[in-house]
């Protein structure tokens, strides 16, 4: 909406040919594209997102480059690890930032019932094996999908655990805009889980020894602690017994 309250133009998510633009996307880089928008309010939904894969500028830092003035927010993103973020970052760059009257905000949850439950998901979950499946010792490769591409900077990794007894796993890699995979090894019989973990900078030193060790030794001795550092955040996990 301009300053003058002319309606400017629409958009809504995945109204592109192939389903997939956000609509912050569309509407300033295909229905607004020439348009003078400095001033200019808008209303969305849901929270500009924040961060994308590399080859993408967020939705964020697009309306900050239109130089608009104010963003009303229907609702913040559900997912925790982005939550806030994208209204955060309008607030750093001078842009005014709102809310919607109460009334609507719960018609919009309500009509998002369902993209706010997976949302609040795992953003990387594991596929195979399955929860509770048995295995013979040896290699693995353990698979599954993910919501949203690590950001730079953003580091995940694989773990098992037997007991009290954590074992960081390297290799963890992304296979497309969807899939990823990591081999372990898995030497001794019993349950084991397996955890996909985020890993901050804070606790990257820690994996990263463990892995050495694990590499210069050819085994696996883990570390017997209570529960993992406050900067390794486990996001998936599932439980698996490995046969003699």
């Amino acid at each position: 909406m301009s300053s003058n309250g002319e309606v400017l133009g629409t958009a809504h998510r995945g109204e592109d040919e192939h389903g997939k633009d956000h609509a912050e996307y569309y509407l300033l880089e295909k229905k607004l594209k020439t348009a003078t928008l400095a001033g200019a309010t808008v209303f969305t939904t849901l929270e500009p997102c924040f961060e994308r894969s590399e080859d993408k500028v967020p939705c964020a830092q697009r309306l900050i480059e239109r130089q608009v003035e104010r963003v009303f927010i229907g609702m913040l993103d559900p997912d925790p690890t982005v939550h806030g973020k994208g209204q955060m970052h309008l607030l750093e760059h001078g842009i005014k930032v709102a809310t919607f009257d109460p009334d609507l905000t719960k018609k919009i949850l309500e009509m998002n019932r369902d993209f706010i439950r997976d949302r609040k998901g795992p953003r990387f979950k594991i596929e195979w094996p399955e929860d509770g499946q048995a295995l013979a010792k040896g290699k693995h490769k353990v698979a599954g999908t993910y919501r949203r591409k690590p950001a730079e900077g953003e580091r995940f990794t694989l773990l098992t655990r037997r007991e009290k007894r954590y074992y960081p796993h390297g290799g963890f890699r992304i296979i497309d805009e969807r899939r990823w995979e990591c081999e372990i090894h898995e030497y001794y019989a019993g349950e084991t889980n397996i955890i996909v973990a985020q890993i901050d900078p804070s606790s990257a030193l820690w994996v990263d020894l463990y892995l050495k060790v694990g590499r210069d030794h050819n085994k696996w001795i883990g570390l017997e602690i209570e529960q993992l550092p406050s900067g390794v955040r486990p996001n998936h996990q599932i439980t698996i017994s490995i046969k003699e």
